[in-house]
């Protein structure tokens, strides 16, 4: 398989370029979602160090995202100051030279801020986080009006909201039984909305892994849950992964993420708190999970043959035990300006 990719990519680059040579291939095995693997490339005679990034088969998907709106998204951030993510060169959007739906991207040099974390010693943490929280300030700076279209565009903060929590309601009604756990997530989440903040583009799946550092500087990679909402989201699900994935650079002190995201951000303590930003700890995993759970219904009735769909249902279990401590933490906590 590998060697056959490797000669669709070079024949799809053929059609578009005039000198075309792959001089290394080698699939990429971290993502989960994805199909990818980065190669170096001499394109017109120029060196170029490059990521095939493309759908799975539909029976082996995790999640279902769309390719369509991420090319869209990540042509237009090209186009912006900033240079937060790779800049894309190709989009088959049927597959019909690539083999499925994907694009062909350049590679983001730099460590994945994981493995600084897990190779560097926790005096270096500060640093790292500072330098994560400017990332998210600044992806949350994006002007949101040279954003493509295919990003939808809330009607206000409270109707985002609304659908967010909504997500929560549909999840548990799409349970084949009962999910009392569940229920009063969503109730929770329903009943303790936090003050608003101004609508902004979200990363989506902010977490270590998908942040990249390369000479104290930082940019993202895979954008496929990118959307228009509140910029507490990203700050909700770093602080919630990097529990789950140790190691933590804030060292379960939620403070701490937070005064480094406010020093490269327009907020302010009333909006960006810890219990703000626990809530969202929560209410960003919704549409997630829910896209899981549908993809579980696909195992279980034979659609679906990924074993890592298995795997992560597991992984959902526990973190629906956790939202509901961090609940009746956030519920006896006494932060000023917090979720009421």
């Amino acid at each position: 398989m590998t060697d056959d990719q490797r000669a669709r990519i070079e024949a799809y680059l053929a059609d578009r370029h005039r000198d075309v040579r792959i001089t290394r291939y080698s699939p990429i095995s971290g993502g989960y979602s994805r199909l990818m693997a980065e190669f170096d490339a001499e394109l017109d005679g120029q060196k170029r160090h490059l990521v095939w990034r493309g759908d799975p088969p539909a029976e082996r998907q995790i999640i279902v995202t769309s390719r369509q709106k991420e090319f869209a998204l990540l042509s237009a951030l090209s186009r912006l100051p900033g240079d937060l993510a790779g800049k894309v060169l190709h989009f088959d959007r049927d597959g019909s030279g690539l083999g499925t739906t994907s694009m062909i991207l350049e590679y983001v040099e730099g460590d994945q801020l994981m493995t600084l974390l897990k190779r560097t010693g926790q005096q270096r943490w500060p640093a790292l986080i500072g330098t994560t929280c400017a990332l998210a300030a600044a992806i949350h700076a994006t002007d949101i009006e040279a954003l493509p279209p295919e990003l939808e565009r809330p009607g206000s903060w409270s109707d985002y909201l609304d659908g967010a929590i909504d997500q929560w309601r549909q999840l548990e009604r799409e349970q084949v039984e009962p999910a009392p756990l569940l229920r009063y997530v969503t109730t929770w989440l329903d009943r303790n909305r936090p003050p608003p903040t101004p609508l902004c583009l979200v990363h989506g799946d902010f977490e270590s892994p998908n942040v990249l550092i390369d000479a104290g500087r930082a940019r993202a990679i895979d954008w496929e849950f990118a959307h228009i909402g509140d910029p507490r989201e990203d700050l909700g699900f770093f602080l919630a992964l990097a529990a789950l994935m140790p190691p933590d650079p804030t060292g379960g002190d939620p403070a701490e993420l937070c005064r480094h995201y406010l020093a490269h951000s327009h907020l302010d303590e009333d909006g960006v708190n810890p219990q703000t930003v626990g809530y969202f700890s929560i209410l960003a995993f919704g549409p997630m999970v829910r896209r899981l759970s549908g993809q579980v219904a696909d195992l279980i009735a034979g659609r679906n043959r990924s074993l890592q769909t298995a795997n992560l249902t597991v992984m959902v279990t526990a973190m629906v035990e956790g939202w509901v401590r961090l609940i009746q933490q956030l519920t006896t906590a006494t932060t000023p300006g917090g979720a009421r």
